[in-house]
């Protein structure tokens, strides 16, 4: 293949991915939206007029004031306002259900996964646009959703990336970026148990709720700006020690969220048992809106991840494990397994190169 057509044929698969993206996140955006509109209608009614506070023994509800037809749950208005309001109400009506507790147990297994990816790429030496800032893409997220913003905007920004790079692969990230942001990761499945753990009624879930729903985690990596500046090293054997400490931050991520979607298949299958199709209308036919939402929220989000992985080095080949392992050990394991792989491909390749600079 002459230069020439590997070049087309590269912006072509940068620019399909892209247009991918952008039309599955406007899919989403306008699907969660259509199937909650009637539910948040009066939270939002009463959100905005409430005179909330965090404390499990005082009314969040001023009865004078706020829409009657939506009792309000407690909420933390410290932790963001009548935004927090919104999502622990969405969190309360999320719980009541199993589906909700299955769908958002495995939204949070592949968050673990994206949250390692975005603060990660957001490193890389020769990154551009608008993946460089992983603060204002969590941001979004928790405005619009992880599914819409991943999918709209952070895979079509990836590949512009990308294309301004012209397909060459760039740098490793810092070495205490990838350490931090593999910490951090754990943070969302972390409040996420306690969210499905703690009794509802009690102030130390109002906050988990506040927290898990609220922008303080979303806008977490603003952290990064912190750490004591660490300039990029070009040395080979650097990059290659990076790109493994990467693949074992991945492999945590695989088993962690293996064993979550365990644990989510073994409680819905205690009430459902084998039946797939009592089960399919327990998160989508017969779903509560709530649930409804989270169901469109994997689906846009599990195929947002495979749209990343589908422009790497022997992407397709990734994307086919991952769609034939997912149903066996979830979608987020399945997608951090193949990225393991990837990055330990590229350490492999770091030291090669470091051996022929010897030689």
């Amino acid at each position: 293949m002459t230069t020439t057509k590997k070049h087309l044929h590269f912006l072509y698969s940068q620019l399909l991915c892209a247009l991918t993206g952008i039309c599955l996140g406007l899919w989403a955006m306008f699907t969660t939206q259509s199937v909650t509109n009637e539910m948040f209608e009066p939270i939002v009614a009463s959100c905005s007029t409430s005179n909330g506070s965090g404390s499990s023994n005082t009314s969040t509800t001023d009865t004078e004031n706020s829409n009657p037809s939506y009792e309000l749950h407690p909420y933390e208005p410290l932790l963001g306002g009548t935004f927090v309001c919104l999502v622990t109400q969405f969190l309360h009506e999320l719980i009541q259900h199993p589906g909700g507790i299955f769908t958002w147990g495995v939204i949070a297994s592949m968050g673990i996964v994206s949250g390692i990816l975005m603060n990660v790429e957001a490193d890389r030496g020769k990154t551009r646009g608008l993946i460089r800032y992983p603060t204002f893409v969590g941001a979004l997220s928790q405005i619009f959703g992880i599914s819409v913003v991943f999918t709209l905007l952070w895979v079509p920004g990836y590949c512009y990336s990308q294309y301004m790079n012209h397909g060459s692969d760039i740098s490793t990230p810092t070495m205490s970026r990838v350490h931090v942001a593999t910490a951090m990761s754990l943070l969302f499945p972390f409040l996420t148990l306690l969210v499905f753990n703690l009794d509802p009624s009690s102030y130390a879930w109002t906050f988990s709720a506040g927290l898990l729903g609220g922008p303080l985690v979303a806008c977490s990596p603003i952290l990064f700006s912190f750490l004591p500046y660490e300039k990029p090293s070009e040395n080979e054997l650097y990059k290659a020690g990076v790109s493994h400490i990467l693949s074992k931050a991945y492999f945590i991520a695989a088993i962690i969220s293996f064993v979550g979607y365990m644990i989510n298949v073994r409680l819905i299958t205690k009430i459902h048992g084998a039946d797939f199709h009592s089960i399919f209308k327990e998160i989508w036919t017969n779903a509560h809106p709530s649930v409804a939402f989270m169901t469109i929220d994997i689906l846009a989000f599990f195929l947002g991840i495979l749209l990343y992985i589908s422009i790497q080095k022997r992407g397709m080949v990734g994307v086919l494990k991952v769609v034939i392992t997912a149903p066996f050990v979830g979608p987020g394991s399945a997608c951090a397994i193949v990225l393991w792989e990837q990055e330990h491909r590229r350490a492999i390749s770091f030291l090669d190169d470091a051996d022929e600079k010897e030689l």
